[in-house]
C-alpha cells in the first residue's frame, strides 16, 4: 500500500508503509497532516485516516534541551520535565550535579575573545605599574638603592598590582576591565560570582597555566565549555552577557 501526504498544497509520495512510518516517526508527518492512499475515499489527517494507520501514529516532535536537535522520543532520556539526546545525556548530568539550572543557556568565551581582554588588561596594569613606581618614589630614588632594589620592587609591584587588580575586580564585579569592555564575565559552575577566596585561588592557578608554556589557556580553545586549566582547577567558567 502506498501512501501520499499534502505539504506546501503539493501532493508527495508514492511512499510505502515503512518508508511513510518512517517520515512519522522523524515528525516530518504530524496527526493533523493530510494523508491518503487507495483504500481511503478522500484525504483526511492522519488521526483519522482509518484502520490503516492504526500502527501509524504521529507523535510530537521533541527537541534535545541541550543541542536542541529532534530525535524520536524513544532516543531520548528524560530528566524531569528535559529530554536530552544521548549525545547530550553526560554533558546534562554533569550540569546537573554542579547545581546548573537544567535548560539554561549559557555561551563561553572563546579562546580570541579572553585573548584580546588579556592584551587590555595588560596594558592598563602596565600603566597601573609605572604609576605605582612613581608613588613610591620614583626611578632616581630607586635607582640609588642599586639594581638588585630596583629588580625586587619592580617584581612586587607587578605581581602585587596585578594579583589585586584581577583578584578584587573578579570578586567585587565578575570581570576584570579587559573582560567588561568585552561582555565577559567569571562565574562558578552555578553560574554565580565568585567569592574573594575562589578569586585568588583562581588567580593563583594561571601560575599553573603559565608553567605549561602556556598550553594551559591554549586548552581554553578546544574546551567544549571554553575553560583553561585554571577554570578547571578551580570550576569557574567565562560567559558571554
Amino acid at each position: 500500500m502506498n501512501w501520499y501526504y499534502a505539504a506546501n498544497g503539493q501532493q508527495v509520495g508514492p511512499f510505502d508503509e515503512p518508508a511513510f512510518q518512517d517520515l512519522v516517526s522523524r515528525g516530518d508527518i504530524q496527526s493533523t497532516t493530510l494523508v491518503w492512499h487507495s483504500g481511503m475515499n478522500g484525504w483526511a489527517p492522519l488521526s483519522e485516516a482509518g484502520p490503516a494507520s492504526t500502527t501509524l501514529t504521529a507523535e510530537p516532535a521533541f527537541f534535545c534541551s541541550e543541542c536542541g536537535t529532534r530525535f524520536p522520543s524513544d532516543e531520548m532520556i528524560q530528566f524531569g520535565a528535559a529530554r536530552v539526546c544521548a549525545n547530550c545525556k553526560d554533558r546534562f548530568a554533569q550540569k546537573i550535579r554542579e547545581g546548573v539550572t537544567p535548560g539554561e543557556v549559557r555561551h563561553y568565551g572563546g579562546f580570541w575573545i579572553r585573548a584580546l581582554a588579556r592584551i587590555i588588561d595588560s596594558v592598563l596594569l602596565w600603566v597601573c605599574f609605572y604609576v605605582l613606581l612613581v608613588v613610591f618614589g620614583g626611578w632616581t630614588s630607586a635607582l640609588r638603592s642599586g639594581a638588585t632594589r630596583v629588580f625586587s620592587l619592580m617584581f612586587v609591584l607587578q605581581w602585587g598590582s596585578a594579583a589585586l587588580y584581577e583578584i578584587l575586580l573578579i570578586s567585587r564585579y565578575g570581570a576584570t576591565l579587559g573582560k567588561l569592555a568585552l561582555g565577559l564575565r567569571v562565574v562558578t559552575a552555578r553560574g554565580d560570582r565568585l567569592p574573594l577566596s575562589l578569586s585568588a585561588g583562581r588567580y593563583l592557578a594561571q601560575l599553573v597555566s603559565s608553567a605549561t608554556l602556556s598550553i594551559g589557556y591554549i586548552m581554553a580553545a578546544f574546551d567544549p565549555e571554553k575553560r583553561a586549566l585554571h577554570d578547571r582547577i578551580c570550576n569557574t567558567r567565562v560567559v558571554t552577557n
